[in-house]
């Protein structure tokens, strides 16, 4: 499988903010995903739950993150050199996961 990750992060800053939540919709019968209203119907609760999961903050974050183990796995002579390539690639996934935690 191949990921265009700049293209995901893309269309991740380009739609609504998250972070987005789902709730049942009572009224027509169907699970809904929204932020402050209603956009989105799903087939069933668990794909409106996965859909608000994947809210365009989420996949930004793990986009930093793919992006940042990149730079790791790709180079690999940032690891053996030890220097500030190194360390540079390290904060920069080590922010990029802290991201994940918030």
């Amino acid at each position: 499988m191949t990921v265009d990750l700049a293209a995901l992060a893309k269309l991740a800053s380009e739609a609504t903010p998250g972070p987005w939540r789902w709730a049942a919709d009572d009224y027509m019968g169907a699970w809904v995903v929204m932020r402050e209203r209603p956009s989105f119907e799903a087939d069933s609760p668990a794909d409106a739950a996965y859909i608000a999961a994947a809210s365009p903050d989420v996949v930004a974050a793990l986009c930093r993150v793919a992006q940042a183990a990149h730079v790791i796995v790709d180079r690999p002579g940032v690891w053996d050199a030890g220097g500030s390539d190194w360390w540079d690639a390290h904060d920069a996934l080590r922010a990029a996961l802290t991201d994940l935690d918030r």
